[in-house]
């Protein structure tokens, strides 16, 4: 998930540069780099057990499933390492100036919702990800209460925008 830690603009190149040689993930997103900060238990939790939902229910055949690892490129100058990363279709990769892969055909992409990433999630990454011909939906899981958001491609390229809550009380981690 991206923290506040901004760094000043710099290029896509040296971004990657940057990224490639780096022990810390960075995204980047119109000229800045926001380092990615681990995950808290909750968001582990999530994330292991919906990675583990999907590659049950759509086999290895089907779909591959990734996790945060994934660098995703973005069009208009974004990478992003979303939380899940669904390729239904021939994984279609493109390698940057510094020689690190990204994958730019994703199907579905997820994201775990914390209080740190609810600003980029919600209104940053829904506007870019529509942007990926390749993308049906963008889902939102929240990793504080029960409720998922959905954002999903149309046949005439609109998107749908769902919400889903399951009334329970709380989470039993």
């Amino acid at each position: 998930m991206a923290t506040a830690q901004q760094h000043p603009y710099i290029s896509e190149v040296e971004y990657f540069e940057l990224d490639a040689n780096s022990d810390i993930r960075y995204e980047y997103a119109n000229g800045s780099m926001f380092a990615m900060a681990d995950g808290s238990p909750e968001h582990t939790y999530i994330t292991t057990y919906t990675s583990f939902a999907l590659i049950r229910e759509l086999g290895v055949d089907e779909c591959r499933v990734s996790t945060v690892e994934q660098r995703v490129k973005v069009e208009r100058a974004h990478s992003r390492y979303p939380d899940i990363t669904i390729t239904c279709d021939e994984a279609i990769y493109h390698t940057d100036e510094s020689g690190v892969d990204f994958l730019v055909n994703p199907t579905f992409l997820l994201e775990m919702l914390s209080k740190s990433t609810y600003k980029t999630d919600i209104y940053d990454k829904v506007r870019e990800y529509q942007f990926i011909a390749s993308l049906k939906a963008y889902i939102i899981i929240s990793q504080d209460e029960p409720y998922i958001q959905i954002y999903q491609r149309q046949q005439n390229n609109q998107w749908l925008h769902n919400h889903c809550i399951r009334l329970r009380r709380k989470y039993h981690y």
